[in-house]
């Protein structure tokens, strides 16, 4: 079990001289909920930082696309040509803007935005089920992985019972005159 307290070196001093303790009366459930729940406060502040990236990105891509739609309409102004319908000037101006975030979220900055806000969210999932993991055990409920082995166990079971079915019917279809 890692320190929750890994910055202050006299939290993890009295870990150290009264963890085993704590354990020795039972607590242990407990001490591994509190650091559960720690590790999961990272792993939210994480997200919140790693989709404040891609926000930046995403931020970063519409102005682009601003800008883009400025341009091409600066182009058009100076050919001497209009928009006649606010229908064209939309799909002109979503056309820049697609371009633009497609830019944006495919380049290294958009690319390490979106695989950190992935990895961030993966990690706060993994917490959340671990924490309710020692919830189970702590209650005394099946924990997903023993539900889930159940499950698979009761499928197994459903197919014998099925080739069973089916060699008991053919058995006595073939012994009927």
């Amino acid at each position: 079990m890692t320190s929750i307290a890994y910055d202050f070196p006299w939290i993890a001093a009295a870990e150290r001289v009264y963890g085993p303790l704590a354990d020795a009366f039972g607590l242990r459930p407990a001490r591994d909920a509190l650091q559960t729940w720690c590790e999961l406060a990272t792993a939210q502040l994480g997200e919140v930082i790693a989709n404040a990236q891609v926000a930046g990105v995403v931020a970063a891509g519409a102005v682009d696309g601003m800008n883009r739609l400025t341009q091409r309409l600066d182009r058009l102004r100076g050919d001497g040509q209009t928009i006649n319908s606010p229908t064209a000037l939309l799909r002109m101006g979503l056309g820049e803007f697609d371009g633009a975030m497609h830019a944006a979220m495919l380049s290294e900055p958009g690319l390490a935005a979106t695989a950190a806000s992935v990895r961030a969210t993966s990690h706060r999932r993994s917490g959340w089920q671990k924490l309710s993991t020692l919830s189970a055990e702590a209650l005394g409920q099946p924990t997903r992985v023993e539900v889930d082995e159940t499950f698979r166990e009761i499928q197994q079971l459903k197919r014998e019972v099925r080739e069973l079915k089916r060699a008991a019917h053919a058995r006595t279809a073939g012994s009927r005159p």
